[in-house]
């Protein structure tokens, strides 16, 4: 049961604003009692006379890992100070009592007080007193008011706290504020805890309301003062920079709605790109406009939240899982895409990959060969080449971690936290911390994740709560390259090495001949700045070589002089070819794989699969 000041706390708002955090719970005091773990005194402030009692201003203590503030007018220090009072006078009393019989002596004797003594010890006890009151008198002291008492000694601070804490510690325990010997009934425990949350959440929302308002009051007058500059200069106002500024303050609420509309139809035209023949498109465009204006109105209210996904497995060109989310959540992916990418896209490294404009497979392999000519300077001296893998990286991905890194985003995009930022902030919750695990539809054969066709840590079903983001949506690409830059900025700029590239979790690093042990060395810090991420690095993907022998990187092989595409990709493009000619598949297939051919040295790639279905 907690203390009789509890139903004040939440009874009225004006003491628990004043007061916050002062209680500790029975049950607390009750573990820390069964642990021989008492209360500690951190702090107290109290006086300490020549000739009076302890008093006890305020005071610190710790209970079982939380500290509980009391000041002069809470039960246990007004409990304290009263039997600190009492303490006093019984002390004295008991001094002036032992005084009065060795210096005055008296009528009566031990044996007439019923000491419980018998009548021989009596007799020598009361021979010692008349010997030591006989010694007294000899010098002058007849009475106990001529005794003069010794001075008392003076303490320093330490001495006094510890005086104070161990005062208090002999005492806390011992009070019926705090007493663990009375049981309460399950239902009493159980409303005084719930009593108890709801002052904590209500405290806690009084405070971000409190602190939201004063930070509005002082962005409107800053809005308002920049308004009247933009019209007084008679520059032509302009609505992206108003976004963030002065069209959430200065706009009515139904204009604050429009706008997100607004942004959700464009959305929606990127969503539905190459998409179109799909079942699920087709289905949300019948009633585009509804569909969208219900999906805005959930997310102003705060009740969105991410629909059942489907899941299936591919084998090509490895085992994955995939989990493909309905369109209506991805309109809301590509609305966060619109607005955090172009700001995280400035402080990405030119070196990495994937999600990025400009910046996909064909550039990755330009970028790497450009790098291998470089480290070798036009190949006129020898080079190595270093490429790691981190293991099982998307179901590895801590998501707590991750929507830390993506909060710290939006504050530096948005430094003066209008509506758009705590907009981008509920939507980032819902999509990272969403698990589609537990009410996602399996298509496909059930073998593929029983028979262990897939691997366990390549699947979300088999993961540890809080851990792993889904494979297909267009905010796992974006967050796995906001997660990773970290990496990125400490191999560039901490271990210094310029010919460096990553695609998603593969990464790979140039370095000259004098510079190779060196790199085998720190390789060791890569890993261990991986565990901080809570990654690591695959023992068996790593592939050290000259330069000389090649590397292969996303689907090509780089050599000196010339780029080729990998046996993977050939053999992919000869299963297309005989695909084709069988009449299962239509010939957009070969058309792909030789847009995507031409810009390797593959002349003879692509003669030997015309040849082999004679073509």
């Amino acid at each position: 049961m907690y203390p009789s000041e509890l139903e004040k706390f939440v009874n009225s708002p004006n003491y628990a604003e004043n007061n916050p955090r002062r209680f500790a719970t029975k049950s607390q005091v009750k573990k820390s009692a069964e642990r021989k773990k008492p209360a500690k005194i951190v702090d107290a402030d109290f006086e300490m006379p020549d000739d009076g009692p302890v008093k006890i201003n305020k005071m610190k203590v710790k209970i079982e890992g939380e500290f509980v503030h009391f000041d002069k007018h809470s039960k246990l220090v007004r409990r304290l100070n009263k039997r600190a009072q009492k303490n006093y006078q019984k002390n004295k009393e008991i001094e002036e009592n032992s005084q009065e019989e060795i210096f005055e002596g008296g009528a009566e004797s031990f044996a007439d007080r019923k000491t419980g003594l018998s009548e021989e010890t009596a007799r020598e006890i009361e021979k010692q007193r008349d010997s030591i009151q006989a010694l007294l008198a000899k010098h002058g002291f007849t009475k106990a008011k001529t005794v003069t008492p010794k001075p008392r000694k003076k303490r320093n601070k330490k001495e006094e706290l510890y005086a104070c804490r161990k005062f208090v510690q002999a005492t806390l325990f011992d009070l019926d504020l705090y007493s663990t010997k009375k049981k309460t009934p399950r239902r009493r425990k159980e409303r005084d805890r719930e009593l108890w949350r709801r002052y904590k959440r209500d405290l806690k929302r009084s405070k971000e309301r409190a602190a939201r308002d004063k930070e509005l009051k002082r962005m409107r007058n800053y809005e308002r003062a920049m308004w009247k500059e933009d019209l007084s200069s008679g520059v032509e106002y302009n609505f992206y920079r108003s976004r963030d500024k002065l069209f959430w303050r200065t706009r009515t609420e139904r204009q604050k709605f429009m706008y997100i509309h607004e942004q959700m139809i464009v959305s929606f035209y990127d969503a539905r790109k190459h998409k179109r023949r799909t079942y699920d498109e087709c289905r949300f465009e019948i009633d585009a406009s509804q569909n969208l204006f219900r999906l805005t109105s959930s997310i102003t209210r705060g009740t969105y939240a991410p629909s059942r996904s489907i899941t299936f497995v591919t084998y090509r060109p490895v085992p994955r899982e995939i989990f493909a989310a309905p369109f209506r959540d991805r309109v809301v992916h590509h609305f966060i895409f619109r607005h955090c990418y172009p700001w995280w896209n400035e402080h990405f490294i030119a070196d990495s990959y994937s999600c990025r404009e400009c910046k996909g497979t064909l550039e990755a392999v330009r970028r790497c060969s450009r790098n291998m000519r470089r480290v070798t300077r036009n190949f006129s001296r020898p080079a190595r080449v270093l490429k790691f893998d981190i293991k099982s990286f998307f179901m590895s991905l801590p998501r707590f971690e991750l929507y830390k890194r993506a909060l710290w985003g939006l504050e530096q995009q948005f430094p003066e936290r209008g509506e758009l930022f705590y907009l981008l902030r509920f939507l980032w919750y819902r999509i990272i911390m969403d698990n589609p695990a537990h009410r996602a539809r399996r298509r496909g054969d059930p073998k593929n994740w029983t028979d262990g066709r897939l691997p366990k840590g390549k699947s979300m079903f088999h993961q540890k709560p809080g851990i792993g983001i889904v494979i297909g949506n267009l905010t796992s690409q974006l967050l796995s390259n906001v997660y990773l830059n970290e990496l990125d900025q400490f191999i560039t700029k901490k271990l210094g090495y310029k010919y460096y590239g990553r695609y998603v979790d593969d990464f790979y690093i140039f370095v000259t001949v004098e510079d190779y042990l060196k790199l085998k060395k720190q390789v060791k810090l890569i890993s261990e700045f991986l565990k901080l991420l809570k990654l690591e690095l695959h023992s068996k993907k790593r592939y050290d070589q000259p330069v000389e022998h090649g590397v292969g990187f996303i689907g090509a092989k780089i050599y000196p002089y010339r780029v080729i595409p990998s046996k993977r990709l050939i053999r992919n493009f000869r299963v297309a070819m005989r695909m084709v000619e069988s009449g299962i598949r239509g010939p957009d297939t070969v058309v792909s794989y030789l847009g995507l051919l031409k810009w390797y040295d593959s002349t003879k790639v692509i003669e030997a699969g015309f040849r082999a279905v004679a073509w």
